[in-house]
């Protein structure tokens, strides 16, 4: 890849200047996909994995799915050995929470490629989330140390918060309430996404957890920094085009806005008709 970008940047940049940015592009894609590159399960493996829980979410067998690193693969070596994998638990998986060693058996194999040409590459995206191997297990999953939230402390942040609302809401509506305030859908069965899909709420959840606290945080920033000036430049715009009637709080304070009083005194407590 940076090979084919130099050879893009000479062969481009005698024809448009353009070359040197599209060179650039070439080189910072390389670039990213040499930077998370790890290794790669290459066989297919059955037998014991222990790893730190980093995240949580379901499956499409609507089973609950952790996604581990530091990981431990029997006798595999370091070098050969995937640093993350990402398992589905379809046995006993209470009170798992991120940061936690767990052990468990399961099978493991590569990520898969495309099942059609030009559909959906999951080998490519798993590169990018530097997933190594994915896989389930049958067998119930021991907890072999206590949460070692190193790195990963918003991500337990954010799954307190989560079970803390769906403690107080259980079942389905406590975990599409966690969906939207944390981001943490492994509360929401597949029947309940389905029904969102189907309703057009979707949307809902792709927008959810921190993006949603960003967006209510920026309006309500907004507001607090330019509803007052808006406010005022809105009350002069009216009062110099119509005639309003402004009554004050008090009262005995009626008057007309135009001559008798400033619009932007009058904006504090008033009440318009017009």
């Amino acid at each position: 890849m940076l090979r084919l970008g130099a050879l893009a940047s000479v062969w481009l940049g005698c024809v448009d200047n353009r070359g040197a940015l599209i060179a650039a592009g070439f080189i910072l894609a390389g670039g990213r996909a040499h930077t998370v590159a790890e290794p790669v399960l290459s066989w297919r493996y059955y037998g014991p994995v222990e790893g730190r829980v980093v995240a949580m979410d379901r499956s499409a067998s609507d089973a609950l799915r952790i996604t581990l690193d530091r990981v431990r693969i029997g006798d595999v070596p370091g070098d050969r050995r995937p640093q993350r994998v990402r398992l589905s638990l379809h046995g006993d998986a209470r009170s798992l929470a991120p940061g936690q060693r767990i052990m468990t058996t399961a099978h493991l194999s590569p990520p898969q490629g495309p099942v059609e040409p030009g559909g959906f590459d999951f080998r490519r995206h798993a590169w990018f989330q530097r997933l190594g191997a994915v896989g389930y297990t049958r067998v119930p999953v021991l907890i072999a140390a206590p949460p070692q939230p190193e790195g990963i402390r918003i991500t337990a942040w954010r799954m307190a918060i989560s079970h803390h609302v769906r403690t107080i809401l259980p079942g389905e509506i406590g975990g599409f309430a966690a969906a939207v305030t944390t981001g943490d859908r492994s509360g929401m069965g597949q029947e309940t996404l389905k029904s969102l899909r189907a309703s057009n709420l979707a949307h809902l959840l792709a927008i959810s957890g921190l993006h949603m606290g960003l967006l209510t945080g920026f309006v309500y920033l907004m507001c607090r920094l330019f509803s007052q000036p808006f406010l005022r430049w809105l009350s002069d715009c009216l009062c110099a085009n119509w005639r309003l009637s402004v009554r004050w709080s008090r009262p005995r304070s009626t008057c007309c806005c135009l001559g008798k009083t400033s619009p932007r005194n009058a904006l504090l407590s008033w009440q318009v008709s017009c």
